[in-house]
């Protein structure tokens, strides 16, 4: 087959590159594996010596034996993709009892009693170890507005803002780096009422909406995931029947976050709540953690670990200095291992083109790119060398495979 044919023409020129630097050469099959094993470094292949072979998941040398000098270009650090956590926090009244009411002024109600103070402090430290951490920014919605009171009597239209997806596409905190935006978000927490009702199916519409806004910007370069903090299920009461509020419609509505790229995580406040596993299976996240105490912190820092180890290895497509045009078929890849030489990462054609053993990188669209995006085994790879440097050079035609 064409992928298998050009894998390995791909593997004899990395493997080539090698054995010319090396002193003794290497053989036919040397060559095929990635090189010598004392050739340069920065793939994940191993040699016969077990040292790392360019060819194997990163690239080859740029200039010396593999093809020449370096062509020149302008290179500009690479922009990885960050991760982007909405958190929609629930704020009902069920979560202080008794439960506050629009007819307490100034929110006079026991906010120290049933688990808002320890959910509030327990996200309050998860935003203060968030703080630190450079590819995550955060946002923060607080659900539900508490009904106007001729709700109660279940006059159509007076819901208010409480089953609105137009009010909850609006964050209370918008998003930004966690270094601005957590220490807002533990402030908004503070002055946070919990009374109100459960409209859980609105507030994940919201948040799509709001996702839908942010990743149609023009180079948007990030994953953003939905956070869904809750004490109870969504009830069919809180908002118009015909809206759906319920368990089954707020899973149908997670599934449609999932489906356009956005997870929704759950963490369940309180016990008996494993009715709250369908929306994080419909949110494509397989389950709900239920926790109380203290355990929140541990939840939502587990989420966020372990969706900053998968986020993705693509870079946005830089702004030509001086207001060159940009030429997408002059775009190239390169990495310079710790304390290795610097290599030249290959194209593919798409991300079928990815092969296993060598990687590649290629567009998100070759249309009209706005990122370059590393195959599976070059993004392992790079995510193996914390002290690797990548750029994205513009004005050098990449080397194809």
């Amino acid at each position: 087959m064409a992928l298998a044919t050009s894998g390995v023409r791909w593997q004899r020129l990395a493997g080539a590159a090698l054995c010319a630097l090396a002193v003794s050469g290497c053989s036919e099959e040397e060559m095929l594996r990635g090189g010598a094993g004392g050739g340069a470094g920065g793939g994940q292949g191993a040699g016969q010596d077990g040292a790392a072979g360019a060819g194997t998941g990163v690239g080859i040398p740029v200039g010396g034996a593999s093809g020449g000098a370096p062509c020149g270009g302008s290179d500009y650090r690479a922009q990885g993709a960050g991760l982007e956590i909405l958190v929609l926090f629930d704020k009902s009244g069920s979560m202080v009892s008794p439960a506050c009411t629009n007819r307490d002024s100034g929110c006079s109600c026991n906010k120290g009693s049933g688990i808002w103070a320890e959910a509030v402090s327990q996200m309050q430290a998860f935003m203060d170890s968030t703080a630190g951490e450079q590819d995550v920014s955060l946002a923060l919605k607080l659900f539900s507005p508490l009904a106007p009171d001729s709700a109660e009597d279940e006059i159509a239209g007076s819901f208010g803002d409480t089953c609105s997806p137009a009010f909850y596409s609006q964050p209370d905190v918008p998003m930004g780096p966690a270094m601005t935006t957590a220490p807002v978000i533990s402030s908004t927490l503070d002055q946070a009422c919990p009374n109100g009702d459960t409209a859980t199916k609105a507030v994940i519409e919201g948040a799509i909406q709001y996702f839908d806004q942010r990743t149609a910007t023009a180079g948007y370069n990030a994953k953003p995931i939905i956070l869904l903090v809750t004490d109870g299920e969504p009830d069919d009461g809180d908002c118009p029947e015909a809206y759906g509020n319920t368990l089954r419609g707020a899973s149908d509505m997670a599934a449609t976050a999932a489906a356009a790229g956005y997870p929704v995580y759950v963490v369940a406040m309180g016990d008996e709540l494993q009715e709250l596993d369908q929306i994080a299976s419909g949110g494509g996240t397989d389950a709900a953690v239920i926790v109380s105490g203290g355990a929140l912190l541990d939840a939502v820092n587990g989420v966020r670990d372990d969706e900053l180890a998968q986020l993705p290895c693509q870079y946005a497509v830089p702004t030509p200095n001086d207001g060159a045009v940009f030429e997408k078929s002059l775009v190239s890849l390169r990495f310079t291992p710790s304390g290795g030489q610097l290599l030249e990462v290959p194209k593919v054609g798409g991300a079928g083109g990815c092969d296993a053993t060598v990687g590649g990188w290629h567009y998100d669209d070759e249309a009209t790119p706005n990122t370059l995006i590393a195959c599976p085994t070059t993004c392992d790879a790079l995510r193996g060398d914390g002290g690797g440097e990548v750029k994205v050079v513009l004005g050098c035609a990449p080397v194809l495979l």
